[in-house]
């Protein structure tokens, strides 16, 4: 996935943060790190949402709402395992490697493609 820094943002930051990164990434997911880089939560656009309505104020800390338990896959994993992993409730897997460190963000929009128009360089 392109711009990953986009996406993965501190632990021990605020709501705030959270909706600058949404913001930012456009995926609709953040992925929260903690200080030795590995990956400790994640926050969707739904999720933050839900925390504003429960009470939540820009300056909550990301821990009272992030989810902890969350799919990942392995970057060592064969991708046909991490691919498996997706589906209508993970539409964003984290790949992380041996220590845990997010390294890349598997998702379906990375199989999609539907092109315009496609050249035909076959000749006449």
């Amino acid at each position: 996935m392109k711009n990953l820094d986009r996406l993965v943002i501190a632990e021990d930051l605020r709501l705030r943060d959270a909706l600058a990164a949404l913001d930012a990434g456009a995926a609709g997911v953040v992925f929260f790190r903690e200080a030795g880089g590995r990956l400790v939560g994640l926050a969707t656009d739904g999720d933050v949402r839900r925390a504003l309505m429960r009470g939540a104020t820009l300056d909550t800390p990301a821990r009272d709402f992030m989810k902890r338990d969350f799919a990942f896959g392995r970057t060592s994993a064969p991708r046909e395992e991490n691919v498996g992993k997706l589906g209508d409730k993970v539409r964003y897997l984290p790949l992380l490697d041996a220590a845990g460190a997010i390294v890349d963000v598997l998702s379906w929009t990375d199989f999609w493609h539907m092109p315009v128009m496609e050249p035909k360089l076959g000749g006449n």
